[in-house]
């Protein structure tokens, strides 16, 4: 007699199913778009500290100039400005150093001296092509340079804050202000 085994529901597996597949790809799928995301953020991010960069840099610079012009600091020559009032095609005149097609002045007075500070931290310097570049306006994404006495009215004492504003776009079109201010006594 011969037995018959019988085989009750098991089978040999030979691949993989559909099902499987599927759920392997979403898997992927979703792993790829988390490092997109953190890619997007990386990128963001890194183009925000770019500029914040940029506008320590230039806010440390006017603080600099009107330590060594106080002169033009007592004289209220910086107080109030804004580079939003700054025509950046216009050098100032007289031009208080030597640039490209511009002869520099032998000596400016405080006043004129301040105003030229002004002009070359907000608009940068003349590039021989007649561009400006390095300057709050020219240099950073709708920039922006604001000079304050922080008293009212002003003394020779008094506390100044200089701050730059500009508007980071990022990859997906939204807009972000960042700022960088010091508050400082010339």
């Amino acid at each position: 007699m011969r037995h018959l085994i019988a085989q009750t529901g098991t089978r040999a597996q030979a691949g993989f199913s559909m099902l499987e597949v599927l759920v392997a790809a979403l898997v992927l799928s979703l792993g790829i778009l988390g490092v997109a995301g953190i890619q997007v953020t990386g990128v963001r991010t890194n183009f925000d500290a770019y500029n914040r960069s940029i506008a320590t840099s230039l806010v440390r610079d006017i603080v600099e100039r009107m330590h060594v012009n106080q002169a033009g600091v007592q004289g209220g020559n910086y107080n109030g400005f804004d580079s939003n009032n700054v025509e950046c095609e216009v050098p100032p005149d007289p031009y208080c150093a030597q640039a490209s097609g511009v002869a520099a002045t032998d000596s400016c007075n405080s006043a004129e001296m301040a105003a030229f500070d002004t002009f070359i931290v907000s608009c940068g310097a003349s590039r021989p092509d007649d561009t400006r570049d390095g300057g709050v306006v020219t240099s950073l994404p709708s920039g922006r340079l604001v000079i304050t006495c922080d008293d009212t009215p002003c003394t020779p004492t008094s506390r100044y804050t200089a701050t730059a504003t500009w508007t980071n776009l990022d990859t997906l079109g939204e807009t972000a202000n960042g700022t960088v201010q010091i508050g400082f006594l010339p």
